[in-house]
């Protein structure tokens, strides 16, 4: 072990900050002694780690007087969109937090966001990574709502990330070690379709790390990771973030043990303090990195918007070491001859190679023979007795940690959470939440809630049937004569779609009840056109808009007497985050896509603005920038399930949506669907003739032979 790191106290705000992640208090002393300036770690309940160990509130709070104690920030990550239900529990941690003086909040949730600046505006607040922010205007956007920081997607490049640097003020904040996704993080939908398990809730089943095989004619069938990426290494790019004017490199990993994150942020530590000696440095400290155990790893999207070096479609994307694919398998016990070493207490991991499915477990057993075994050498044949039966021959197994050092429990010891036991039930016994919520009630103007987007606005009558919005990518179906259902037509805008409207603009019925619809991604390098297009349009009296990022709505900021509504990719999860959007000047906003009824009907008992929810459609559930030569647009995958999915290539991005959509039609007489001010039909990546729009609408009754479709998460529960 190095020798700690000697901090000065308050922190040095001047450099550049390394950022460690924490998921113990091993760790987070750990990351301490190797050179540290700040902390993050996750709250009990409600971060994007739900499936780790959670802290306790007094671990919590030790671990923020141990950091200011030793010259260090401390982060807590409440990066978790939070259920309507959730709101009480969420304001009472929240409280307790604030009495804590933790140096910032890293949040997405748009309700949590309303919350904080409602009832503690003093707390430092970060714009998590999972807000999607991607380019200039959606920092600004943050600055203007007094965000403090923003993590950036780690999809932009240094080019990018300058030229945001160099038009806005606020903090900016840079992954520069650890896992990367594949889709933008905030739009990845896939583990939330596959079983209600959000990512957006720290639930993430990672299906971008499972085996696929395309499906397409007159080629040969190939099967790989397609979608698994390798671990970003940005260690070269240091001197570049630095002068960017970029505040902070984090290392991505709360769920990593103190062998990982102790030599990773010990080498970046290294090469923070190297100066003009980095060229000298930089091949040390990337020896150092090599011991922690992770992926291959490749530079992001640093050089590259589409990276070639983040895939490598014939490997797994398992981080850790391989020890071999299982020989003979009997029940829960499994022969494997070994590629590496191995001890007892060594962490490891099942990989099934059919369906994808992955085990962490600590081996307790090893034996060769009959004969028990506390280690093991390469080349050694050995029977491990595995965490769950069903394991096939050919699954691979991977050490993904070494047994732990015993010097963790001494660390975890320094930090003394007992001692704040007090503490935490002084502040907790301040807490009146029934007070924050009555004052919440005070507010309540739904009287002035109103019913739509744009066009949509109805009168008082009652109405028959709830009113539809249908969302399209292609013009044709403003030509088309739709069923009365659809009161309006929402349309993506693009290049394409903005150089052919002038030729259909006078032959829709549906014109002057036309939404204008933003992608969810605009990089900096076509801001310009969407810029320069939405002038033209709004100059042609197109007064309802729709944005899909918070960012957009700067777009807008000079114009009056528009009508803006939000997409479901603002990931609208409750109440409050209505309250911000109208606090924001938006006039209605649709639900979280992945919503449970649940969800949606506690949702609208206390909403104050348009509500709308999609009860119609094929979502992207991959939402990515690479566009790698591997991959087959327009060509059908398979999951190890059997499960189907298509690539699609739109807006310079790639999509990628199940074969079938779901549909909610048949419920929109009933509880919750029928209080919503109106329903999406959404039919981008979804091309349809008049014939088979006029088919989704049918009637039961003449569906028979129709398959059965998804219902997404409305019927499930939203984990």
């Amino acid at each position: 072990m190095t020798s700690p790191v000697i901090h000065t106290y308050p922190p040095d705000n001047s450099g550049l900050e390394l950022l460690a992640p924490a998921g113990t208090l091993g760790v987070f002393t750990t990351a301490v002694d190797e050179g540290a300036d700040a902390v993050y770690l996750g709250v009990p309940g409600f971060n994007a780690r739900d499936q780790a160990r959670h802290f306790s509130l007094e671990e919590v709070a030790a671990m923020i007087d141990y950091g200011h104690r030793h010259g260090v920030r401390v982060y807590l990550a409440m990066n978790s969109l939070i259920k309507e239900e959730e709101i009480p529990a969420a304001l009472e941690l929240l409280a307790v937090l604030n009495g804590f003086a933790p140096d910032g909040i890293i949040l997405q949730d748009l309700g949590l966001y309303y919350l904080c600046r409602q009832f503690f505006p003093a707390l430092p607040l970060h714009a998590s990574t999972l807000m999607a922010v991607h380019n200039s205007l959606g920092v600004k956007q943050c600055e203007e709502m007094g965000f403090k920081r923003v993590v950036l997607a780690r999809e932009m490049t240094l080019a990018e990330i300058e030229e945001v640097s160099r038009k806005t003020k606020v903090e900016l904040e840079v992954f520069i070690h650890g896992a990367l996704c594949f889709s933008v993080s905030g739009l990845c939908l896939f583990s939330s379709y596959l079983g209600g398990m959000s990512g957006l809730r720290g639930c993430c089943v990672q299906p971008c790390r499972r085996r696929y095989r395309w499906l397409s004619r007159g080629k040969k069938v190939t099967a790989g990771y397609f979608f698994s990426m390798n671990d970003l290494e940005g260690a070269s790019f240091i001197p570049d973030l630095k002068a960017c004017g970029v505040k902070s490199i984090k290392i991505e990993g709360r769920k990593r043990s103190s062998r990982y994150v102790g030599p990773v942020t010990r080498a970046y530590r290294m090469l923070i303090d190297a100066g003009d000696d980095f060229p000298e440095v930089l091949p040390r400290a990337r020896k150092i990195l090599r011991q922690a155990m992770s992926r291959q790893t490749c530079s992001g999207y640093f050089s590259s918007s589409s990276p070639v070096s983040a895939f490598n479609p014939n490997k797994s994307g398992n981080t850790g070491v391989f020890l071999g694919k299982i020989k003979r398998v009997n029940g829960v016990r499994a022969l494997l001859f070994l590629k590496k070493a191995l001890k007892e207490g060594d962490r490891l991991r099942l990989h099934q190679e059919r369906g994808g499915e992955r085990k962490a477990f600590t081996l307790k057993r090893m034996q060769c023979r009959g004969q028990r075994l506390s280690t093991a050498g390469t080349g050694d044949k050995v029977e491990i007795r595995l965490p769950v039966s069903g394991a096939e021959v050919g699954d691979s197994i991977y050490k993904v940690d070494t047994r732990e050092r015993k010097g963790d429990k001494s660390r975890s010891l320094a930090v003394a959470p007992g001692r704040f036991s007090k503490k935490v039930q002084k502040i907790s016994a301040k807490v009146d939440v029934a007070e924050m919520i009555k004052k919440l009630s005070l507010n309540d103007d739904r009287q002035d809630r109103t019913a739509g987007p744009g066009k949509m606005q109805r009168s008082g009558r009652m109405r028959k049937a709830l009113p539809l919005l249908l969302k399209t990518d292609n013009l044709r179906t403003l030509k088309m004569n739709l069923p009365k259902q659809i009161k309006a037509i929402a349309v993506v805008l693009d290049e394409e779609n903005f150089s052919r409207f002038q030729d259909i603009r006078g032959r829709s019925r549906f014109i002057d009840r036309l939404i204008w619809s933003l992608p969810p991604l605009i990089f900096e390098d076509r801001l310009e056109f969407y810029q320069g297009a939405v002038a033209t349009l709004v100059g042609q009296g197109f007064t309802a808009w729709q944005i899909s990022n918070l960012g957009q709505l700067q777009i807008f900021a000079a114009r009056s007497g528009l009508d803006i509504g939000g997409d479901y990719r603002l990931n609208i999860l409750n109440s409050q985050g209505l309250n911000l959007l109208k606090s924001l000047g938006l006039k209605e906003g649709e639900l979280a896509i992945e919503a449970d009824r649940n969800s949606v009907a506690g949702i609208l008992q206390d909403r104050k603005l348009g509500t709308g929810f999609t009860v119609f459609g094929r979502p992207p559930l991959f939402t990515a920038r690479p566009v790698p030569d591997f991959f087959r647009y327009g060509a059908a995958f398979v999951s190890p399930k059997g499960e189907y999915f298509h690539l699609r290539k739109k807006w310079g991005v790639t999509l990628a949506v199940a074969e079938e959509p779901f549909s909610l039609l048949k419920d929109l007489a009933a509880r919750p669907l029928n209080q919503l001010d109106y329903g999406v039909v959404d039919l981008t990546c979804y091309r349809c003739t008049k014939k088979e729009i006029i088919q989704i609408f049918q009637s039961d009754k003449d569906k028979k032979e129709q398959k059965v479709l998804s219902t997404f998460n409305f019927l499930a529960n939203l984990k």
